[in-house]
């Protein structure tokens, strides 16, 4: 039953089934696990943690708390599921994923530059997406969405906002590393392979990926950028025929804005990270002109690998 590639000759309904079994069994044990764990080491009962999620400051481990519970579920969610599933599903999960050096040795320098210069772009459409507005009749829905943003956001701050070295570290293992490499394995790794050999169409699996990976971090009024996010990760990765290339602009992107926030927090920068509006319409015009001249750069050097089979 749990031989190494078990699954490999399934539908693409049957692995996307067991998939989804696997997600769904990693959030419960991830929750289990991180409930067992907050009372002997923080204090926190089960009951208290809705309390510490909307005011975390209220208690004195309470961001130790969250990270604790953030850490947890995304090594369930993003690692061992998607580990276990390969297990299942491949005979040579390094083969299948594409754990290799890039087809050309300039895609890994090209990946951190597109995601450097692709800062002023992303934040304009934070900003743009920040504006849309719903029609009238979903008036409800929209006040719900906002304030769902608005919590997520604090959330975030209060996560962020250290200026100690061992918060800073304990933010760059779990924003950059984990989720970065964990979530680059589940989207691109995984999810992105399963609907291209379903479509055999890469330019349809990257884009409904590239949805799904925006969807899935439930902040609506990021939707957008963070889909374009998606969408440059996924090219990356066809062009590069190496997953270590989204991985690591991933890990470097997510790093990055760990670091901005903690010389913020530590006033040793006067750049607000949170602050989208910095960037004039010339600069995120010439950030998208470079983007997409970089884009064809990486075009022009793809040698698409055996991870991809057109």
């Amino acid at each position: 039953m749990f031989k190494k590639g078990v699954l490999a000759d399934k539908s693409f309904a049957q692995k996307l089934l067991v998939l989804l079994g696997l997600e769904l069994i990693f959030v419960s044990l991830s929750t289990i696990l991180s409930l067992a764990l907050l009372q002997p080491l923080f204090g926190i009962s089960s009951m208290e943690l809705s309390q510490v999620l909307s005011s975390p400051k209220s208690y004195p481990n309470g961001i130790a708390a969250l990270k604790l519970v953030q850490c947890v579920q995304a090594a369930s969610i993003f690692l061992a599921a998607p580990v276990l599933f390969l297990h299942f599903t491949t005979t040579n999960t390094r083969v299948y994923l594409g754990l290799k050096k890039p087809s050309h040795r300039s895609f890994l320098p090209l990946a951190l530059i597109i995601m450097l210069v692709a800062g002023p772009l992303i934040g304009g459409l934070v900003v743009w997406n920040e504006q849309l507005q719903l029609p009238q009749a979903l008036a409800g829905i929209e006040q719900w969405m906002r304030a769902s943003e608005a919590a997520a956001e604090a959330l975030t701050t209060a996560f962020l906002q250290t200026d100690t070295v061992l918060g800073l570290l304990s933010n760059l293992l779990i924003v950059a590393v984990l989720a970065g490499v964990g979530e680059e394995l589940l989207f691109r790794g995984v999810i992105q392979q399963l609907l291209h050999e379903k479509t055999a169409q890469i330019h349809t699996a990257i884009l409904i990926t590239a949805v799904l990976f925006s969807a899935i971090h439930m902040q609506f009024y990021g939707f957008f950028p963070r889909m374009i996010m998606g969408v440059m990760l996924g090219y990356m990765y066809y062009w590069s025929g190496s997953l270590w290339v989204p991985m690591l602009a991933h890990v470097v992107n997510n790093g990055f804005a760990v670091l901005m926030s903690y010389l913020y927090y530590k006033k040793i920068s006067t750049i607000n990270p949170d602050d989208e509006t910095i960037f004039s319409g010339s600069v995120i015009l010439l950030s998208l002109f470079a983007v997409i001249l970089l884009g064809y750069y990486a075009y022009t050097k793809r040698a698409i690998s055996s991870v991809w089979q057109d």
